[in-house]
């Protein structure tokens, strides 16, 4: 059970659990309504082959999970253009005038999207954060957006939240001076980690994705591509004590994350309740600890005091 297959991480401390679940049930999610575009409210965390109840915060060994769901009206961008273009037009033709004022423009648009929403088809999606409370270390399963959108609510439902933001200096740079080190002498990652099958390098609007099976050649690749002015993107990093392999992108989120499921282990569970929050508590403590050795990699200095109602991603 894959629970967490892409992360962006965040470090901040909650509130005990009966708060939590408090605060974050005066933001629960209602259905959203004809004229809203948007909608965003906390949800039960929905647990495969179990039965879904009331409550927002599912607790699991270590720490706890809640899941928030983002409903979006779905208006197409070149639907709105034509439509204030056609009516901008009209208007022109009504007045005379050469040319429509902005403030005319902004009313017409304006118009224009409050109509299309009410017949607009719902877009709807779930985003699931994984909090372990000893670290304080959280760690959202979805997009960038969506992870903006999460704590944006979760700061809005807890009023404020000490957070640490995980600032590491230049990680772009750092992955390529990383890997240049490593195809020169290998000495550019740690022993907490190995590189495995990929390194994703861009100069502008040029990608070039090199492949490590054949490490001589690769070496060779990467050479090249680095004395040509190309920038590491991301690497497939395999974290050397827990067996977790991840993508590392130059912004530090992990994507495609494997190794960090109990299904690969061969257990079963009767309960899918049970299975949950074992696979939950297992794989955000495993998450941990790959957190915790990136930061020592990257030289992450934790800032001494940081504003309490601010969360950035790991950047």
């Amino acid at each position: 059970m894959k629970l967490i297959k892409n992360a962006i991480c965040y470090r901040m401390t909650l509130p005990v659990l009966p708060l939590l679940e408090g605060h974050l049930s005066e933001l629960r999610h209602t259905e959203i309504h004809e004229a809203e575009r948007e909608k965003v409210g906390f949800v039960p965390t929905e647990i495969p082959g179990a039965v879904t109840g009331d409550r927002l915060t599912e607790p699991f060994e270590g720490g706890l999970a809640f899941t928030l769901r983002i409903d979006e009206k779905i208006i197409p961008a070149a639907v709105i253009s034509a439509e204030v273009k056609r009516r901008c037009a009209e208007w022109l033709v009504g007045t005379g005038k050469i040319r429509a004022p902005k403030d005319v423009r902004e009313s017409i648009r304006d118009a224009v999207i409050s109509e299309l929403v009410r017949r607009a088809l719902v877009k709807t999606s779930t985003v699931t954060a994984f909090y372990h409370r000893e670290s304080r270390f959280l760690f959202v399963a979805g997009t960038k957006r969506q992870a903006d959108t999460l704590t944006g609510m979760l700061i809005k439902a807890v009023g404020a939240a000490k957070t640490e933001t995980i600032n590491v200096s230049d990680v772009k740079g750092g992955l390529t001076t990383r890997m240049r080190a490593h195809v020169t002498d290998g000495t550019g990652f740690d022993d907490s980690f190995s590189l495995e099958s990929g390194v994703w390098l861009a100069r502008g609007k040029e990608k070039v994705t090199v492949q490590m099976e054949q490490l001589d050649s690769a070496k060779k690749a990467i050479t090249e591509a680095l004395d040509g002015q190309f920038a590491v993107e991301a690497i497939r990093l395999t974290h050397a004590d827990s067996g977790v392999s991840f993508k590392l992108t130059k912004d530090f989120h992990l994507k495609a994350l494997s190794g960090l499921d109990l299904d690969d282990a061969g257990e079963e569970f009767d309960d899918p309740g049970e299975q949950w929050s074992q696979e939950a508590g297992v794989q955000t403590g495993m998450m941990v600890l790959v957190l915790e050795d990136l930061c020592v990699m990257f030289d992450y200095k934790a800032p001494e005091d940081e504003p309490a109602d601010q969360i950035e991603v790991a950047a």
